[in-house]
């Protein structure tokens, strides 16, 4: 059965949502809720302080949001279980902010209605550099505000003057590139221009979507090894998309952006949706790595290969006489001659409603790189664990059976 199947016996009446303030009062509601009815695997395993059993259904796809009939989801129902608590509270992201007890989320970023703006930290990193340096809360209130919609989807600004201290810089939105300083009374010795990121959703933060980038700042691999002697080329400015499928020419260069391939940037939309912390991935290109969604960093289990996460918000066609139209640009080929703006999950959800799936005629929404990736997405729950293996290449569906119980697979997962 389906690692998500509720149980529906007896199930005659809707489900309690968030908004719903009387759900606890038979009176109002005509009925009992029952917290067993609409429950799931993990709702039981959870309410049962069962942790081995949760990391398990969690590894096969479980639905940690899915709400039972009393509005209660499995987080809820282990609350009280201390090692519940603790694995969600690392298992998941909070906030991005320093805020003392952060309550742990129940809704997914798309799934929760009182989204919270400015849950983000904005950083810097000189193209040069290696660290990455918060802004001050009034340069990140100038790059939240430049990334806010505009109502009616009007013009919008690619490029900002930020100023900081004595100096003004100029900061490109959509490549998250700031140059040079404008004004420089004592010119450093080094040069000024850097990288930008947000650490946070795009969605929660600004409703845009995104487009995930990695940089690699050490890559000891068997291919890397010929070039090691040879001075390692200047950080390229530009941007190049990982290939899906094998390349005997392409190479990887430290310090300079690399843009996800479909696959990879779709793998990173749904973690940062549900909120996860952290992302395995096995890639043909790339190796083993773990993605933190929290840090916006990645490395290897032996420390080999290192490197940054960031996204940079991904612009359409600003097209004011068909909002149904939807067509997206290279943000490292694209100026403000291209009249470029966000798109936004309103955008999105607006064209996607105005044309039938068949006609492709104008509605067709052009992702990049359609191309299947040779790549292998681990969704491993114990993140601690360190005998974890690959899961096979055929992605889970979220099934699973009592056999299951039986097998190699969960002996593994419940070995302490």
């Amino acid at each position: 059965c389906s690692v998500n199947a509720q149980n529906q016996r007896e199930l005659a009446f809707a489900l309690i949502t968030d908004n719903d303030t009387d759900r606890q009062d038979p009176a109002i509601l005509g009925y009992d809720p029952d917290p067993k009815l609409a429950a799931t695997a993990l709702h039981a395993a959870c309410f049962g302080n069962h942790i081995q059993i949760v990391k398990y259904l969690i590894d096969k796809g479980a639905n940690y949001f899915l709400r039972n009939q009393l509005g209660e989801t499995p987080i809820d129902n282990g609350k009280d279980w201390e090692p519940i608590r603790k694995f969600f509270e690392d298992y998941l992201i909070p906030n991005y902010l320093n805020r003392l007890n952060p309550s742990i989320p129940r809704e997914s970023i798309l799934g929760c209605h009182d989204r919270q703006p400015n849950n983000c930290i904005w950083e810097y990193k000189l193209v040069k550099g290696f660290e990455w340096e918060e802004f001050t809360m009034t340069e990140h209130n100038t790059l939240s505000m430049s990334l806010m919609p505009n109502k009616g989807d009007q013009s919008f600004n690619s490029t900002i003057h930020l100023s900081s201290g004595q100096s003004t810089y100029t900061i490109n939105l959509l490549t998250f590139y700031r140059g040079s300083k404008n004004q420089e009374p004592q010119p450093a010795a080094k040069d000024s221009a850097a990288w930008i990121r947000c650490r946070g959703s795009s969605i929660a933060n600004f409703d845009i979507h995104c487009i995930w980038q990695l940089m690699f700042v050490k890559c000891e691999t068997s291919n890397s090894s010929a070039t090691t002697k040879t001075l390692p080329p200047p950080p390229s400015l530009d941007a190049v998309t990982i290939p899906s499928v094998y390349d005997s020419k392409f190479q990887l260069k430290l310090n300079s952006w690399y843009t996800c391939d479909s696959e990879l940037n779709a793998l990173l939309d749904q973690s940062m949706n549900n909120r996860r912390r952290y992302v395995d991935i096995n890639h043909i290109y790339i190796g083993q790595i773990r993605c933190n969604l929290f840090s916006f960093t990645f490395t290897d289990d032996a420390k080999t290969i290192l490197g940054f996460v960031r996204w940079i918000p991904k612009f359409i066609v600003n097209t004011l006489h068909n909002q149904t139209f939807i067509k997206e640009l290279d943000n490292f080929q694209a100026g403000n001659q291209s009249n470029p703006i966000p798109l936004t999950t309103k955008r999105l959800e607006q064209s996607i409603r105005s044309k039938p799936i068949s006609d492709d005629k104008e509605s067709d929404i052009d992702y990049g790189d359609n191309d299947e990736a040779e790549s292998v997405v681990e969704t491993e729950a114990d993140d601690t664990d360190d005998s974890t293996q690959l899961i096979d290449s055929i992605p889970n569906v979220g099934n699973w059976c009592l056999a299951d119980i039986e097998n190699n697979d969960f002996q593994q997962s419940t070995t302490e």
